[in-house]
């Protein structure tokens, strides 16, 4: 593998790392796995809340090479709390 490539490789794991010390910064936890796909790579960000959630896209969105896709999870409770309200 030519140096190049190998350099734009290692950068991935690099990304990774900022956007876990980001997330670090407005309280969150960010965890990354690189997977086969459609996509190179999943990132599922823990925050406190949505603006902390924006926040974070926004800033390492700046960063650059890195595009996103968006969903919003819910825990147990929460599904159970959205359930528990339906007839």
């Amino acid at each position: 593998m030519d140096r190049t490539r190998k350099s734009k490789l290692q950068d991935t794991v690099k990304r990774a790392e900022a956007a876990k010390t980001e997330a670090e910064k407005i309280g969150s936890k960010f965890a990354s796995s690189w997977i086969f796909g459609k996509y190179d790579g999943i990132g599922v960000l823990y925050a406190p809340n949505e603006e902390a959630a924006m926040q974070f896209g926004l800033k390492v969105g700046s960063l650059g090479k890195t595009r996103t896709t968006t969903f919003r999870a819910f825990t147990e409770e929460e599904i159970a709390s959205v359930t528990d309200k339906l007839d």
